[in-house]
C-alpha cells in the first residue's frame, strides 16, 4: 500500500498501537478483573472494523498481479483526487489499452488464479527461497513464542502482577522506536540478528540472577522483551519485502498463522518453573539465539523495490 519510503513507518505504527492495546488491556484488568467483563471489553471493539471495507482500497500491486486493471486504474484516479495531482498521459494510456474491455479482464482473471497456484509452488521448488521460507517460518515462530511468553510471564516477576504487565507492554514502545530507526539508518537483517541475540541474552542472564536481586531481574526482563518488540516489528516489515507480489499477502499469512502454533505454546512454558525456576527464561533465551544466527541467512532489503517476480524475489539483496 506504501512506497519503499514509508513501509517502516507503517508496521511502527501499527506496533505503537499494538502496545497500546496491551497497556489498555492492563488497566481494565486492574480495575475490572471478572473474566467475563474483560471478554467483552476485548470482543466488542473489533466490530468497528466493518468500516473498513468501504474505506480501505484493495492492494495495487495485487490487482495489477491479478490483470485486474480496471478496478487498480479506479483505484489510481481517486489517489491522484486525493492528492489533488494529474495522471500522466503515460499512465492513463496504459491502464485505457489493458482496461478497454471487460470480458478479456474476466478470462485473465481465471488464468491468474491458476497461474497463483503455480507460483507457490514454483516458490517451494526454488531452493534458494524454500531455505528463505523456512527460516522465516523459524524467526516468526520464535516472535510469538518470546513475545506472548515473555507478556504472560510478567505476572510471575515481583511486584504488582497488574503494573508488570502494563510496564512490559509499555517496554514494546521503545523497542518499536529502535526498530524504526535501525531500519532507516542500517537496514533490516544485522538490526534483526541484534535484537534476537540481545532478547536471548537477557533471559538467560535474568534465568540465573538471584531472586533476591530484583531490580536486575526486571531489567534484564524488560531488555529481553523490547529486543524481541524490536524483532518482530522489523520482520513483519522484512518479511514482506522479499516475498514476489503475487504471493507476498498469501506467503506473509501462512507466516503468520504457523507462528500461531508457538503462540498456544507460550502460556505453558512459564509452567516448567515448577520443575527449575530457571527453565521458562532459558527456553524464552534459547529460541532468539538461534533465530538471530539464522537471519544471517536472509538478503539485505534496505531501499530494494518490492519483487515483483520469483526471479526478482531470488536476487533481491545482491
Amino acid at each position: 500500500m506504501l512506497d519503499k519510503r514509508n513501509r517502516e513507518l507503517s508496521s511502527v505504527l501499527l506496533n505503537y498501537m499494538f502496545a497500546t492495546g496491551g497497556v489498555m488491556a492492563g488497566v481494565i484488568v486492574y480495575y475490572d478483573s471478572n473474566w467475563r467483563n474483560l471478554t467483552l471489553w476485548i470482543a466488542a471493539p473489533p466490530i468497528i472494523f466493518i468500516l473498513e471495507y468501504w474505506f480501505v482500497p484493495e492492494s495495487l500491486c495485487w490487482l495489477i498481479s491479478k490483470k485486474s486493471y480496471s478496478k487498480a486504474y479506479k483505484i489510481v484516479q481517486k489517489i491522484a483526487k486525493d492528492n489533488k495531482k494529474e495522471l500522466s498521459a503515460g499512465i492513463v494510456s496504459q491502464f485505457e489499452n489493458h482496461s478497454s474491455s471487460k470480458a478479456p479482464e474476466v478470462q485473465e482473471s481465471s488464468k491468474s488464479e491458476k497461474s497463483s497456484m503455480l507460483s507457490y509452488i514454483e516458490l517451494l521448488k526454488s531452493k534458494k527461497l524454500l531455505i528463505r521460507i523456512l527460516v522465516l517460518c523459524f524467526i516468526w515462530s520464535t516472535n510469538t513464542l518470546v513475545f506472548y511468553g515473555l507478556s504472560l510471564y510478567s505476572i510471575s516477576l515481583s511486584g504488582n502482577i497488574y503494573f508488570n504487565f502494563i510496564f512490559v507492554s509499555l517496554i514494546e514502545i521503545p523497542g518499536t522506536t529502535i526498530a524504526w530507526i535501525s531500519m532507516n539508518k542500517i537496514g533490516r537483517r544485522y538490526p534483526l540478528v541484534i535484537s534476537f541475540i540481545i532478547s536471548g541474552i537477557g533471559s538467560i542472564f535474568g534465568a540465573f540472577v538471584d531472586a533476591e536481586v530484583v531490580w536486575l531481574q526486571i531489567l534484564l526482563f524488560l531488555i529481553s522483551k523490547m529486543a524481541i518488540s524490536t524483532a518482530f516489528t522489523i520482520t513483519c516489515v522484512y518479511t514482506a519485502e522479499m516475498m514476489p507480489t503475487n504471493t507476498r499477502s498469501g506467503c506473509v499469512g501462512a507466516f503468520s498463522t504457523i507462528s500461531r502454533l508457538s503462540s498456544l505454546l507460550a502460556p505453558f512454558v512459564p509452567l516448567l518453573k515448577n520443575y527449575y525456576s530457571f527453565l521458562p527464561l532459558l527456553v524464552f533465551g534459547s529460541f532468539p539465539l538461534a533465530a538471530g544466527c539464522l537471519s544471517l541467512l536472509l538478503p539485505e532489503t534496505i531501499g530494494c523495490n518490492l519483487p515483483d517476480t520469483l526471479s526478482e524475489a531470488e536476487n533481491i539483496g545482491k
